[in-house]
C-alpha cells in the first residue's frame, strides 16, 4: 500500500476551503489541524491567503500571528517549493530548446525544495510525534536547496 492509500485509510477528515461546514466536520475533536493551502489552484496569492484564513476562522483563529496573539499553542509547517511543480507549471518554454523559470528568484538564490508527496507526509508526522518539543516553532520543510542555476 503506498503512502497516499494508507492515509487515505485512516479515520481523517478532510474539509473544504470554500465549505466552512466542512471545515468544521473536519476539525471537530481534534487536537491538531495540517492545512495545505494552494497558490497553484488560482495562480493568486491573495486566493492562498484566504484559503489559509477560512481554516484560521473555523479554527477561531487567523493565520499565524493571530493565533500567537490568543494564545493558542501552536506550531507551523511551511513546505519548500514542491519538486512536483516544476515541471508542469514553473518551466517555461522559450524556443530553442531553452526553458526559463517561471518564479522570481534571482540565478544565485537558494530555492528550498520539498518533494511533496515523499517528504510533506513524514515533515508533519514529526511534528505531530514531537509536539511538546516544537511548540511555538516553525517547521520549515526542505528536501533539498537549489539555485536556479545547479544542476543536480
Amino acid at each position: 500500500m503506498d503512502s497516499a492509500s494508507a492515509l487515505a485509510s485512516l479515520d481523517d477528515e478532510v474539509g473544504d476551503f470554500n465549505d466552512k461546514q466542512s471545515m468544521h466536520a473536519a476539525i471537530k475533536g481534534a487536537w491538531g489541524v495540517f492545512s495545505v493551502t494552494n497558490f497553484w489552484e488560482l495562480f493568486s496569492a491573495e486566493a492562498e491567503a484566504a484559503q489559509g484564513k477560512a481554516v484560521a476562522d473555523v479554527c477561531k483563529a487567523d493565520v499565524e500571528d493571530y493565533i500567537g496573539s490568543l494564545g493558542i499553542p501552536a506550531s507551523f509547517f511551511h513546505a519548500g517549493f514542491y519538486m512536483s511543480n516544476l515541471p508542469g507549471q514553473s518551466l517555461r518554454d522559450m524556443g530553442e530548446g531553452n526553458w526559463a523559470l517561471a518564479m522570481p528568484n534571482s540565478a544565485n538564490a537558494p530555492i528550498q525544495l520539498c518533494d511533496g508527496p515523499a517528504g510533506t507526509g513524514k515533515f508533519v508526522k514529526a511534528m505531530f510525534l514531537n509536539h511538546e518539543k516544537i511548540l511555538g516553532k516553525c517547521i520549515y520543510g526542505a528536501t533539498a536547496y537549489y539555485t536556479p542555476t545547479q544542476r543536480g
